[in-house]
């Protein structure tokens, strides 16, 4: 389902502690009707690219999108092996949500959410910090891109695993 690269070194600092950006988006100003992808890119403290990935979804929701976006990242940083992660969005609808701030009341949105509070138990730490579109933009072109290519959502996550060349 998502599109993967991914390093097998950690940077000099050799630290556990990660950051994540996640973006998702659709293309008619999120009816559920319209095309819709996600991406994700798991940093370093030095601010290297660790990860990344996207995923298409067919017809979905602009907020089903974020949250696939976190989902998957958050799934990816486990693999990445990160036991303390800093989340970064531009939905302040997700970020509040997965603090806490805001309820879930759809249903669609609440089955990712389920997973995705699921995956913070294997973190030792985690939180998530709201920031400006401007600043999440490697997750929002790798969302776009899994919209524009249409990516095959038939390849399970992780089964095309690629390598950053070094």
């Amino acid at each position: 389902m998502a599109d993967i690269k991914h390093t097998d070194k950690k940077t000099k600092t050799d630290t556990d502690y990660g950051f994540l950006y996640f973006d998702g988006g659709s293309t008619h100003n999120g009816s559920s009707n319209s095309d819709a992808g996600s991406g994700f890119v798991i940093t370093d403290v030095d601010n290297k690219t660790v990860a990344e990935g996207m995923t298409y979804l067919g017809k979905a929701t602009n907020n089903v999108a974020e949250y696939t976006g976190l989902y998957h990242g958050l799934a990816l940083a486990v693999k990445c092996g990160f036991t303390k992660l800093l989340v970064k969005g531009d939905s302040e609808l997700v970020i509040k949500q997965m603090t806490g701030k805001y309820k879930v009341k759809n249903i669609a949105l609440f089955a990712i959410y389920e997973k995705a509070k699921a995956l913070e138990k294997e973190f030792d730490y985690i939180d998530y910090v709201h920031i400006p579109r401007e600043d999440n933009g490697k997750a929002d072109a790798l969302s776009r891109k899994a919209r524009a290519d249409k990516m095959s959502s038939e390849s399970r996550y992780g089964a095309e695993l690629k390598r950053f060349n070094n």
